[in-house]
């Protein structure tokens, strides 16, 4: 597949756009440099991406090639890249201190702010990303409960650490029936006995309420993504039976708001459609564009993280989570600022973030059925996803078992042609930073590439 991937004109066509990345890739071979982003194994480095600058929704690579972001680091530049509400606070935070493993004002100020902003948020607690804080919920959870196995769902991303690493949207088989999955780890490197104490669940199934009641006795909890690229799709009802079902059987619940988070409203998902967890981390927009990930959640439950006032005891009875750089001053002051404005301006951001994200869904689709073309967008306003499908997919398993993996693939180099730089993950995302004239851009840069790959016969 590779060398006939290499020798198709629109690779070659950008090998030659593109040279001084490519010359870039190759040294960084050479050097022994990695970036999950251009050498990992995920990805599929025919052209890698290198840039020098980027703010707004652009970026100007190596060539000095100006390109419209649609990835957004895949979620945090909610206002675009480097905006300036974000960029001054930055400047006077770290002339003040960057890490310094001692409690500080921004970290209280950003913290209040999430537990004012979030439904379940009684207490807040910093990590270093949005992985950390999903580790470090279930630790929580686990703690609390003093039970030891946890369930997510098929295809559900909640970062890469192990207990996690099974099944999710990563990975590439899928096993047992639809209605009980069965456990896959992800990756090498995992260790197997993760299968032992990670039940995978279907989403959007019945059957994951009886697996849930079956396994109770032994359950910590549950986590899931109100909605999440591994399965582009809103069900509310869903949402708030496994609330009702959790509840009932003692079961903690968690979201993994790390990209729904102040993305959709201020606040959460959970705010946005009435279905309160008991504890939810964060990731992404809370950090404006810095490292950064929180855990919120039920007062109770997150004590078991919290000193007694006796060091000598907690040490062997609490939930010890540290890190150098979590909670630190600049992430802090980013996140701070970036928040404050998505809550003074929440009346204009989230409506035209709406608009054209629902914009950018119709008249693709639409130009997509209107010429017989097995492709479609999904997903739920600003935050979507694009996929090589015939029909619409009634579930996961539906959805990848259609899917044309190879126009998928090259979907983002073709995109790169219009001037358009889409990620191999082909998530979607819109800020603000995007006029109506540049998601105009992006509607045509999605049409133009996808009659180019008919006359490619890649569909």
């Amino acid at each position: 597949m590779m060398k006939e991937v290499l020798e198709l004109p629109i690779i070659q066509e950008l090998m030659v756009k593109q040279k001084k990345c490519m010359e870039a890739h190759e040294q960084r071979q050479k050097d022994g440099t990695i970036s999950f982003f251009t050498e990992g194994p995920r990805n599929s480095p025919f052209v890698p991406m290198i840039i020098k600058q980027a703010k707004g929704c652009r970026f100007i690579d190596l060539d000095g090639n100006e390109f419209i972001d649609i990835a957004m680091s895949y979620g945090p530049h909610i206002l675009g890249h480097s905006p300036d509400v974000v960029v001054k606070a930055v400047q006077e935070a770290v002339t003040r201190g960057t890490s310094v493993v001692v409690g500080h004002e921004l970290e209280h100020r950003l913290g209040k702010m999430i537990i004012d902003a979030v439904a379940c948020a009684e207490r807040s607690l910093f990590t270093n990303s949005g992985t950390e804080a999903t580790m470090h919920a279930i630790k929580i959870a686990r703690a609390f409960s003093g039970k030891e196995k946890i369930a997510k769902f098929e295809a559900g991303y909640h970062g890469t650490h192990p207990d996690v690493s099974v099944s999710s949207n990563l990975g590439t088989e899928r096993r047992g029936p639809r209605e009980r999955p069965q456990g896959v780890l992800d990756t090498p490197g995992i260790c197997r006995h993760i299968l032992d104490t990670t039940i995978v669940l279907p989403r959007d199934h019945e059957a994951a309420f009886a697996i849930i009641r079956e396994n109770a006795e032994d359950l910590a909890c549950v986590i899931t993504e109100p909605m999440g690229p591994g399965w582009p799709k809103l069900n509310i009802d869903f949402l708030k039976k496994l609330r009702e079902v959790t509840k009932e059987e003692g079961v903690i619940l968690i979201f993994d708001e790390v990209v729904t988070g102040f993305r959709g409203c201020f606040g959460g998902a959970q705010d946005r459609w009435d279905v309160v967890p008991d504890m939810a981390t964060f990731g992404k927009i809370i950090g404006g564009g810095l490292p950064l990930g929180a855990i919120v959640g039920r007062r109770d439950i997150m004590e078991v993280a919290v000193t007694t006032g006796n060091p000598l005891e907690d040490i062997k009875t609490k939930v010890h989570i540290v890190g150098t750089n979590s909670g630190n001053m600049v992430s802090c002051a980013a996140g701070s600022a970036l928040l404050g404005y998505l809550k003074e301006n929440q009346d204009t951001v989230y409506p035209y973030l709406r608009q054209q994200g629902e914009r950018l869904v119709k008249e693709v689709n639409g130009f997509a059925r209107e010429n017989t073309m097995p492709f479609r967008l999904m997903g739920l306003e600003s935050a979507v996803i694009a996929r090589f499908l015939e029909d619409d997919p009634k579930d996961l398993r539906q959805m990848e078992q259609n899917a044309n993996a190879i126009a998928e693939k090259l979907l983002p180099y073709y995109m790169r042609r219009h001037g358009v730089f889409m990620p191999d993950m082909h998530v979607v995302f819109l800020s603000t930073a995007h006029t109506p004239a540049d998601v105009d851009t992006i509607i045509g840069a999605l049409k133009s590439s996808l009659v180019d790959m008919r006359k490619d016969a890649l569909y």
